[in-house]
């Protein structure tokens, strides 16, 4: 017997699986997932309804995290303007004053590109520049 869910369902499920990763590693158990569920007063029918719903969610994860990257992605290569796979801190100060209209200064690029560098070199990787946009999005580091 396959169960079938409703969109709002699973995105009431989507929430519970968002609250439980927390913190962790992305990876949730069914019963971990059930037990969320419970305590928020989502019982479901059997562990076949909470498998599916969990298997659900997780492919909605997956694919909403796809789309994140490639989403990220298109804006980092907007910035990175010499196409080398790297932003420097002209090419920083560059996009978010002409082409997003942040005012700032190019100390402050400079201030900001120096906090996210993690390997030294005075530009921005793509990694990197995913914390910055991590942080702009779900608030300060």
């Amino acid at each position: 017997m396959v169960v079938q869910s409703t969109e709002e369902r699973i995105l009431e499920f989507k929430k519970t699986f968002n609250l439980s990763i927390n913190g962790k590693d992305c990876l949730i158990t069914t019963k971990e997932f059930g037990d969320i569920m419970w305590s928020l007063g989502h019982i479901p029918i059997n562990n076949v309804e909470l498998q599916v719903i969990k298997n659900q969610v997780d492919v909605h994860i997956v694919g909403y995290l796809q789309w994140y990257l490639e989403w990220i992605s298109d804006i980092f290569y907007k910035f990175d303007e010499d196409n080398n796979n790297f932003i420097s801190v002209e090419e920083f100060y560059h996009f978010m004053t002409n082409l997003d209209n942040h005012e700032m200064t190019i100390e402050e690029a400079n201030n900001i590109v120096n906090r996210y560098d993690i390997d030294g070199d005075g530009q921005l990787d793509i990694d990197e520049f995913i914390n910055i946009v991590i942080v702009m999005i779900y608030g300060h580091r």
